[in-house]
């Protein structure tokens, strides 16, 4: 098996796999021989391994409401997706949050670890904020031997001084969905009435910036979703050159093109994007070639990259996928059901308030998933890299 040593022969790397490996597991690698077998055998744990792997958890966020405020036309609840849920009514009930907290402190109470994150999700959270600080409350009681911090998802449209109060108080770290201008904003992310949301955000931004700009900065970070056929430049040059936004952190994603309808009678959308994403490249590199200052928009452009430096400071195989292996977090949803995250269809839930978690169903899942990507991923370069997870092959329950 041909192998080259690099790092001072601290690193194996075997081009007949395209793997990186650390020296010390040379032999295991050599051992299972395929990527594929690997992959299986690395990740096929027993209950044992899934239930210690639940006790080191970092995340409980809540489903605060089904509800939302907007209409956004690529919103995975807009009815344009197939196998998703839509907007409804349904609201997280007290009972069923205080359950779920006393479900996942249990499971980790004896821990060394004593670090926990608690986040709020929706439809749109705000709608109900009262639930939020219940909630807090609740967590504060039940994790009080823990050091908690707080997060949440929100599109930004409701907001006031005794919502920042709170925040800066508990020390809220918050997530707005922004996409850019009001030529691209508007277009999609808008109210029931039809009107676009931009303004009112940018409202709300400037508000929680003048209310203090230490917490505006420390702890507001942005969500972008790139549609297709906008004006790139204009996108670019808002995050790059707005005063109330370009110091903010930013996340980029893409409208999820799965099992929908939203693209129908759009021409030539890959190649849209393919078109976008080569004309923001090149102005990263050539930023980089001439040792330019880079924006948080192309700070987090770079970061896939940045993979291959953490890769070579890990002492394991460095396998396919950024699946959660049930540590990171859960997802509560308004039913009582626990799920893999906020992402994944509701059809797939791993436990729920009453029972707690299904090891069992836990376990099958994360083979099911190890036998779909290694039957369909063994020869893609990029895989030691890769951040598919099982929302990305989820389909109505199943891995596909």
């Amino acid at each position: 098996m041909e192998k080259i040593g690099l790092n001072d022969g601290c690193f194996l790397y075997y081009p007949q796999y395209h793997r990186l490996v650390n020296s010390e597991f040379e032999g295991l690698f050599q051992k299972f021989g395929s990527w594929k077998s690997q992959l299986i055998e690395m990740h096929q744990f027993n209950q044992d391994d899934i239930q210690r792997k639940l006790k080191n958890l970092a995340q409980l966020i809540f489903q605060v409401t089904q509800d939302c405020n907007l209409r956004c036309k690529y919103c995975s609840f807009s009815g344009k997706y197939y196998h998703k849920r839509i907007h409804t009514e349904k609201n997280m009930s007290l009972e069923i949050a205080k359950a779920g907290i006393d479900k996942v402190y249990d499971l980790i109470k004896g821990r060394q670890n004593k670090k926990f994150s608690v986040g709020f999700y929706g439809g749109e959270p705000m709608l109900d904020f009262s639930v939020i600080k219940k909630i807090v409350a609740l967590a504060e009681k039940r994790f009080r031997d823990f050091e908690l911090s707080y997060f949440l998802t929100t599109n930004g449209t409701v907001i006031n001084s005794n919502h920042l109060k709170f925040f800066i108080e508990k020390k809220f770290s918050i997530l707005v969905s922004l996409d850019g201008p009001d030529t691209v904003h508007d277009r999609h992310r808008i109210f029931k009435n039809g009107a676009g949301s931009h303004n009112v955000i940018m409202d709300n931004l400037e508000k929680i910036k003048s209310f203090s700009a230490d917490y505006y900065y420390s702890s507001i970070n942005l969500i972008a979703t790139f549609p297709y056929n906008i004006k790139i430049d204009d996108y670019y040059d808002f995050f790059t050159n707005n005063r109330i936004v370009n110091k903010l952190a930013i996340s980029v994603g893409l409208v999820d093109s799965r099992d929908t309808c939203f693209y129908e009678g759009v021409e030539n959308e890959d190649n849209f994007r393919n078109k976008s994403v080569r004309y923001l490249f090149q102005r990263l590199k050539y930023k980089c070639k001439n040792k330019l200052p880079l924006n948080p928009l192309e700070k987090n452009l770079i970061k896939p990259y940045k993979k291959i430096d953490e890769a070579l400071n890990e002492k394991c195989f460095h396998n396919i996928s950024g699946t959660c292996l049930f540590d990171r977090r859960v997802f509560l949803d308004c039913d009582g059901m626990f799920h893999v995250c906020e992402k994944i269809n509701s059809s797939r839930p791993i436990g729920n308030v009453q029972d707690g978690f299904n090891i069992k169903l836990m376990q099958n899942m994360l083979y099911e998933f190890c036998e779909l990507v290694g039957t369909n991923c063994t020869m893609c370069n990029a895989r030691s890299f890769c951040r598919i997870c099982f929302a990305n092959v989820e389909r109505n329950g199943k891995f596909v």
